[in-house]
């Protein structure tokens, strides 16, 4: 005859210590596939959206960058005559 874990396909067993310091139980448990499925999914979107997180923040050095660099010009030539061109720029990510 085949045991729970022989069964079940995304059988895990967690061991669990009371915050209090007591005795450490185990818990046996079988996640469904769908469940597994979703939280796949869901790793996939918080990956994605973490890298268009950091995309964001990289963008907004580079604006940092450059206004920095803007201010501090104008400030040693109070004269100088800047001149800003907003086109996008398309990363290439293959290389």
């Amino acid at each position: 005859m085949m045991n729970r874990r022989d069964q079940c396909p995304y059988y895990h067993q967690l061991t669990w210590q009371p915050v209090d310091g007591g005795i450490a139980y185990v818990t046996h448990d079988c996640a469904a596939r769908k469940t597994m499925l979703m939280v796949q999914e869901l790793f996939t979107y918080f990956i994605r959206a973490q890298q268009a997180s950091e995309q964001e923040r990289n963008a907004s050095h580079r604006v940092i960058e450059v206004l920095t660099g803007i201010i501090k010009m104008v400030q040693e030539n109070p004269n100088a005559q800047v001149s800003v061109s907003l086109t996008p720029q398309i990363e290439d990510k293959d290389g």
